[in-house]
């Protein structure tokens, strides 16, 4: 073969292998292109109030393009517009679970852990004003779960918690109040929690559950004196209490700190006896 020739199939083979490479190495670029083209598309939908509709475009992007982190956040932003949505319109919590879970497993930080936990405490809020108090620990478990990984989004979902517990109490539902500051305080403890808690042992008549709920509120927060105030006029009521805990009858005073194996009205009625039998 001629030399010129054999110069020109060299030059024709480099040509066509240089231009394989551009076309290969380009594709990542071609497909990020498309993939934002994706989410001009589902943020148009958005824009237009169809976020359920918008959704496929936000995953088609991801999928074609997950190392991007404009890409991944985008579906991040999809999944939490519609979960909010689905709140919003229909008080829908299952379906904004499913979302919000979903958004958490596209980006797990503290905002999706917080999103997330919310829905769960809501959903058990739900359970617990239905009627339905037995399940509701179920998703106050799950919304510390999600929460778990991150101080901020444990602290977000205790104050959330306290809300509720305040709006559920000024609307006379002392249950689902201290349901929801149990569940607070072991999200993450606030003396606030403890102090409401108290507050309500003690309307209720309840004292020891006061004073061990108020105890912890002074032991979180000593400075806060009005906490330490209450503790103590409890201590001394509860003081004055004991030692009137007694049964006053004509003849006998019989005191019952500890444990008998008979009634004390029993007690006096036998000592009685043997009174008028002497």
């Amino acid at each position: 073969m001629p030399l010129k020739k054999i110069i020109q199939a060299s030059f024709y083979i480099l040509l066509a292998i240089a231009t394989a490479y551009l076309i290969v190495s380009n594709l990542p670029a071609r497909k990020q292109a498309g993939s934002f083209e994706y989410i001009r598309k589902g943020e148009a939908l958005v824009g237009k109030g169809k976020i359920r509709e918008s959704l496929a475009f936000f995953e088609q992007a991801y999928e074609e393009s997950p190392p991007n982190e404009n890409i991944r956040m985008s579906l991040v932003w999809a999944y939490s517009r519609y979960a909010a949505s689905s709140i919003a319109e229909t008080e829908d919590y299952g379906s904004a679970i499913d979302y919000l879970t979903k958004a958490y497993e596209v980006k797990a930080n503290n905002d999706t852990a917080t999103n997330l936990a919310l829905a769960y405490s809501k959903m058990g809020l739900m359970k617990a004003k239905g009627g339905g108090i037995s399940d509701a620990p179920e998703y106050y478990s799950a919304a510390r779960e999600a929460a778990s990984g991150y101080q901020k989004a444990s602290r977000n979902l205790a104050i959330s918690l306290f809300s509720d517990a305040v709006t559920e109490y000024k609307e006379g539902r002392e249950r689902t109040a201290i349901l929801s500051l149990k569940e607070s305080s072991l999200a993450y403890e606030d003396y606030r929690a403890y102090e409401l808690l108290g507050d309500i042992y003690y309307k209720r008549r309840e004292l020891e559950k006061a004073r061990f709920n108020w105890s912890r509120a002074a032991k979180l927060s000593p400075e806060e004196k009005s906490v330490a105030e209450r503790l103590a006029r409890l201590e001394k009521e509860m003081g004055l209490a004991e030692s009137e805990s007694r049964i006053e009858m004509p003849h006998f005073d019989v005191r019952y700190e500890k444990s008998i194996p008979v009634s004390a009205e029993k007690l006096v009625a036998i000592l009685e006896r043997a009174y008028f039998d002497v």
